[in-house]
C-alpha cells in the first residue's frame, strides 16, 4: 500500500502523477507557503494544523532563552570577560589608524555582550514572573 502524498500547505492528497520532489497540489499554495515563510501574508486555511501553519504557530510559540543548565551566575561571569576583553581591545585602537580587523572584533564583542545582557535581562524577568505566580 503507498502512502499519501500530502501537500505541505493546505493538507490535501497531491495528485498523481506527480513529482518526487513535489510538495504542494499548486501555484496557490505553493504561492500561500512562500508568503508565510517571508512573512508576508496569512495561510489559505489557517485553521487546519499541518504544514506550514503548525510550523508557524510552532514558531510563533517559541522564545528565544538561554541554553538549558545556564545560570544567571554564569552569563555575569562571561559578561566580565568579555567587558574584559572589550577594554584590551580598544585600548590597541590607534586613533589616527583605522584597523578594519579591530573594529570587526570589537563589533563582534558588542554584540556578545549585547546577546549576554538580554539574556540576563530574560532570566530576571521570568524569575519575577514566577515569583508573581507563586
Amino acid at each position: 500500500m503507498s502512502a499519501a502524498w500530502k501537500c505541505m500547505s493546505c493538507g490535501n492528497d497531491l495528485p498523481s502523477p506527480r513529482r518526487s520532489d513535489m510538495r504542494y497540489c499548486g501555484g496557490r499554495c505553493r504561492v500561500a507557503a512562500h508568503r508565510i515563510r517571508k512573512g508576508e501574508g496569512q495561510h489559505a486555511r489557517p485553521t487546519k494544523k499541518r504544514g506550514h501553519t503548525a510550523l508557524k504557530e510552532q514558531l510563533m510559540n517559541t522564545r528565544e532563552q538561554p541554553a538549558p543548565g545556564v545560570t544567571a551566575q554564569d552569563i555575569e561571569r562571561w559578561l566580565d570577560a568579555d567587558r574584559e576583553r572589550l577594554r584590551r581591545l580598544e585600548a590597541r585602537r590607534l586613533p589616527d589608524a583605522p584597523d578594519e580587523l579591530l573594529n570587526a572584533e570589537i563589533a563582534m564583542v558588542q554584540a556578545t555582550i549585547g546577546q549576554l545582557e538580554a539574556e540576563l535581562h530574560f532570566l530576571a524577568v521570568e524569575r519575577r514572573q514566577r515569583a508573581i505566580k507563586a
